[in-house]
């Protein structure tokens, strides 16, 4: 299980993953502090919709023989993995 972690704590521990300066990560930080739980969790919740979104177009664009079904499936095999999929579907491919 993943623990929590700070963003300090995160900074610390992974300095090349980011391009971004100190002074621009505490004027963001501050920004979505501003903004407060409830839109936070909103902004998150439209993030979500626009990856699943994209992901969707993807399958879309790989299988365009898939239908509605299909590409809801694959949707979850993607997100949930195949010992899942096969759990819930019984099978590993959309078909």
């Amino acid at each position: 299980m993943m623990s929590f972690m700070t963003i300090n704590n995160f900074k610390k521990n992974n300095k090349n993953l980011t391009d971004t300066s100190n002074e621009a990560s505490a004027v963001y930080y501050n920004v979505l502090r501003k903004l407060g739980p409830k839109r936070r969790a909103e902004i998150c919740f439209e993030l979500s919709d626009n990856i699943r979104q994209m992901v969707e177009d993807g399958i879309r664009h790989r299988h365009p023989e898939y239908n509605h079904k299909m590409v809801k499936r694959e949707l979850f095999r993607i997100m949930f993995g195949d010992s899942l999929f096969n759990q819930v579907f019984g099978q590993k491919k959309s078909e």
